[in-house]
């Protein structure tokens, strides 16, 4: 899980974590899996939806789906989604490489 907290000083930025992760593992690296309940991911994508994206296309629209589209992991599976009364209140996606 990646979440770098800014607001509490850390001095380390998601995109450059994701990179060193993803520089770590390399080509082992077999899929990304992002699980969003609250934050920036979940409301790109409830906005995204709400505005007539596929789950699929909304997943791919987020922080981690474009993070994960730089690796060339651009496949997208949507794992869970459950709703909520103002829109998704948990969604999960998986990440491939075509």
């Amino acid at each position: 899980m990646i979440d770098n907290h800014p607001e509490l000083g850390s001095p380390l930025r998601g995109k450059k974590m994701f990179a060193d992760v993803m520089d770590h593992f390399g080509d082992r690296a077999k899929s990304i899996q992002g699980y969003w309940r609250y934050g920036d991911n979940l409301g790109h994508f409830n906005e995204a939806v709400a505005n007539g994206e596929s789950l699929r296309t909304a997943a791919r629209g987020t922080w981690t789906g474009q993070r994960a589209a730089e690796f060339g992991f651009t496949r997208v599976k949507i794992v869970q989604a459950d709703e909520g009364v103002d829109g998704f209140k948990v969604v999960s996606a998986l990440f491939r490489r075509e």
